[in-house]
């Protein structure tokens, strides 16, 4: 069964959906079958997955959220999918608003598919409303993610509100676990330093080392529809590529440890 993650912020521009899809190439990379969902009406992750323009797609993750019926899933690499996005997810709330079960239509789709993945991957968007909630009342594990500054540690905090309200209630979550916190663009800089200090001084986000340094190929590569594992020589040595695998090793780690640990607590 898979395991399912939503990566969170609610603040956009932090490299969530970037880091997102290279923790999905990772896994990849790694033999483990991998689900990436696109849960952000940008619809960037299904941009970046490859030559898939989100506004080509008729059936995306919000028919398969309201149908049943519906399972868009693109193969965009070898042990890696995606149900794609497009930007008629903005229109959830309304289309889902007059349904009992609007909060876990997330929680049913994944349902239906959880046993053919390792990993299920979702990307959700700078917000605070119902999509953060179909998207952490279906996930087993929370990651959030962080540029190392004043605006997205206090939209770290807003994320963490909502996950300690889902993990709060009976009825929502609560087996719903925080794997941690991962700092993304860091720069050798004052600024950087000094939030890098208070995130990792907050013993609520459990900081995944290593900080990811700020790299101008990566994006560049993203752009270029390349994975950095794949891309040029300079790209795949730069420090920066290897703080994702690091990163991805050590989530890996967490995330399967804690359930094979649940898993035995639950044969007792």
């Amino acid at each position: 069964m898979a395991i399912v993650i939503s990566f969170a912020n609610n603040k956009g521009g932090v490299g969530k959906t970037t880091t997102t899809l290279i923790m999905g190439q990772a896994f990849s990379r790694m033999k483990r079958k991998t689900l990436l969902i696109d849960l952000d009406s940008q619809a960037n992750l299904t941009l970046l997955t490859g030559d898939i323009k989100p506004t080509n797609h008729e059936l995306t993750v919000l028919e398969a959220m309201l149908d049943k019926n519906v399972l868009p899933i693109i193969s965009v690499a070898p042990n890696l999918d995606l149900i794609p996005a497009n930007l008629k997810l903005a229109n959830f709330d309304d289309k889902a608003s007059s349904r009992p079960d609007k909060l876990y239509l997330m929680d049913d789709l994944v349902h239906r598919i959880r046993a053919e993945y390792d990993f299920i991957l979702i990307d959700c968007p700078p917000a605070l409303g119902t999509v953060i909630y179909n998207a952490f009342i279906a996930s087993d594990y929370v990651v959030m993610v962080s540029t190392p500054d004043e605006l997205s540690y206090q939209g770290l905090r807003m994320i963490y509100k909502v996950f300690d309200n889902v993990k709060g209630q009976p009825r929502l979550n609560p087996n719903l676990e925080l794997a941690g916190t991962i700092i993304t663009k860091y720069e050798k800089n004052k600024n950087s330093e000094l939030f890098e200090k208070v995130l990792k001084n907050d013993p609520e986000l459990n900081i995944i080392e290593p900080v990811i340094k700020k790299a101008t190929g990566i994006a560049q590569a993203l752009s270029a529809r390349r994975c950095i594992f794949d891309s040029d020589s300079r790209m795949a040595a730069h420090p920066a590529t290897q703080n994702f695998v690091d990163v991805a090793k050590n989530l890996a780690l967490r995330v399967l440890t804690d359930a094979e640990e649940k898993q035995k607590s639950n044969k007792k």
